[in-house]
């Protein structure tokens, strides 16, 4: 039988070990299946082992007194009762595999094999004493009893049919204690022990059988989840794929369109726009490089990373002359704390990360305050982006910079979830780190934290 096809539904639930039969099981119907059939192996090694058993019972009885011509006749019936029994299971394991090739008639006749040494004992010349030949017969059982594999209801069928064969041998033999209570007493004190015994066989197989299913169907869930990630992994990398592919067009034309536009008659405010928007159209194309590069799976230290000095209040000053008319847009307002940090690191790569900050504030709190500046750290500089919007819940926070969160406010047009992973990652290429803190209904916090050198500071 394949245990691994042998698994249980994924609508079933898995039962905790506290139950004593396979029905108690959630894959009941499996142990019982699996305790009816035999592998050939399994025939093979239980055969061969019964056939020991009888060869030493034939020596031990001989011992006590039984003649060879009646031990070779029966060591000859239970031979050929185990050959039987053996041909029919395999054939059929052969004609029908996979199907049930153990049953009572099996248990029957594999125990038969060694009872009717009980007979033979009686109607030989020289026979060995009755009681003793019982005692024997019943230990030869209780050693069998340890390779039993089958339902237990056959079992119990099989051992109480030889029970009342063992007392009607008692009872026929001509023995002085043949009916006493000295050896009925023992027999039904040893036929007690022997279904014990074979009960706690039973259970420990069943509770074996019931593990080893329970291993294979979490190894076929497991399976089946990492076949999921893997396909919902290929989608991402496809729908990001293909944005970014198709971002490129409409990015070039605009592009065009503006390069061409600075050759006109211009005033000095719309010059300026041009240049805020020559720089948005560079921010968008830098993005969807690294979205490029997150589909095809490049970690962060495959960024190109350019450092130099500069000072941060530049990248404020750029950044709010971006960013202020789109807040005030939306009915907020932008407010920047003058910094003159000379940093070095890569100055296009640190305006990016603000810039995402600063369109996640625009987008997420319409309508409320949001304020640019900069903290000193020991030995880091921290710029910051803290807004007065809706905030998000703290199980959201945790997966913030993950890819595709997003918040439960947003509607379908802000995007992918995807700019504080980008950030995130392009941080790590700078050495630096982003932290996102948050109350909800308060507001959030943004931060990049780049490490500094203390003569840095003025």
């Amino acid at each position: 039988m394949n245990w691994a096809e042998d698994t249980m539904p994924a609508d079933r639930e898995i039962k905790p070990l506290t139950w004593l039969g396979s029905r108690d099981s959630a894959y009941s119907d499996k142990i019982l299946a699996r305790l009816a059939t035999k592998t050939p192996t399994e025939i093979t090694l239980h055969s061969a082992f019964r056939i020991n058993i009888c060869t030493f019972l034939a020596v031990v009885l001989c011992n006590f007194g039984l003649d060879i011509v009646a031990a070779s006749i029966y060591v000859s019936v239970a031979y050929v009762m185990i050959a039987l029994n053996v041909w029919r299971q395999l054939y059929v394991c052969k004609i029908f595999p996979g199907e049930k090739n153990t049953s009572i008639v099996t248990e029957l006749i594999e125990d038969s094999a060694i009872a009717v040494a009980l007979p033979i004992n009686v109607l030989a010349e020289q026979a060995a004493d009755p009681i003793i030949a019982l005692g024997l017969v019943m230990a030869a059982l209780s050693l069998q009893t340890v390779i039993s594999i089958k339902p237990f209801n056959g079992f119990v069928l099989s051992k109480t049919s030889l029970f009342l064969i063992s007392i009607v041998y008692l009872l026929l033999v001509e023995h002085n204690y043949s009916s006493s209570a000295a050896v009925l007493f023992p027999m039904m004190v040893l036929f007690v022990l022997l279904l014990c015994v074979g009960y706690w066989l039973y259970v420990r197989q069943v509770r074996l059988m019931h593990l080893t299913f329970e291993q294979h169907h979490l190894q076929q869930v497991l399976a089946e989840k990492n076949q999921d990630l893997a396909r919902s992994n290929e989608l991402r990398e496809r729908i990001i794929r293909h944005i970014g592919h198709d971002l490129r067009q409409p990015i070039s034309s605009i592009s065009y369109a503006v390069f061409n536009m600075k050759f006109g008659p211009l005033n000095s405010s719309q010059q300026e726009q041009l240049d805020i928007a020559s720089r948005s159209i560079d921010s968008a194309n830098y993005l969807i490089e690294e979205i490029l590069k997150i589909s095809s799976n490049e970690d962060s230290r495959a960024v190109f990373v350019y450092k130099q000095e500069f000072d941060i209040g530049q990248i404020l000053d750029d950044l709010g002359k971006e960013f202020r008319s789109v807040i005030q847009k939306s009915n907020g307002s932008l407010n920047i704390v003058r910094s003159s940090h000379l940093i070095y690191s890569d100055y296009q790569i640190v305006e990016r990360i603000l810039r995402n900050f600063l369109s996640n504030a625009a987008r997420y709190s319409k309508g409320s305050k949001v304020l640019l500046g900069v903290r000193r750290r020991k030995m880091s500089l921290e710029i910051q982006v803290i807004d007065r919007g809706p905030g998000m819940p703290k199980a959201l926070l945790d997966v913030a910079c993950e890819e595709f969160t997003r918040g439960n406010q947003v509607d379908k047009q802000c995007g992918l979830g995807l700019g504080l992973n980008i950030a995130k990652n392009l941080a790590c290429s700078i050495g630096g780190e982003v932290c996102v803190s948050s109350t909800l209904n308060l507001g959030t916090a943004c931060s990049l934290r780049i490490p500094v050198e203390e003569s840095t500071f003025r």
